[in-house]
């Protein structure tokens, strides 16, 4: 497990799904530690799994794989990509973004620039 930012106590959400989110996030994470990938049990997020992407990290090569692709997201753009790597997405533009909006999250990878 990684270590990860506590989240506030005091912390206001308006939605219900980002409670449940929350809640079910603590439960995981109770040592302050982020939860390791088998910990995550669908039938325990109900409501929440059609708004949720879950993604793993291979390394060597560097590579952000869709465990779960949002399908909701999925039915409305009209792909889904489940199961596949975020350099699959069809849009060149979305593809750069999104690996680098996921590489903020991992620590020790380097940001690409447009350069």
């Amino acid at each position: 497990m990684s270590t990860w930012p506590p989240i506030d106590d005091d912390v206001q959400l308006r939605d219900a799904r980002l409670c449940m989110l929350l809640a079910y996030w603590r439960e995981a994470s109770r040592l302050g530690m982020m939860p390791s990938c088998d910990f995550i049990d669908p039938t325990k997020l109900g409501k929440l799994m059609g708004w949720l992407f879950l993604h793993r990290v291979e390394r060597d090569p560097l590579r952000i794989l869709h465990l779960l692709y949002r399908p909701r997201i999925a039915r409305r753009i009209g792909f889904d990509l489940t199961g596949k790597c975020v350099d699959d997405h069809p849009d060149p533009q979305a593809r750069v973004a999104i690996n680098r909006l996921l590489a903020l999250q991992i620590p020790d990878v380097p940001i690409e620039s447009d350069a």
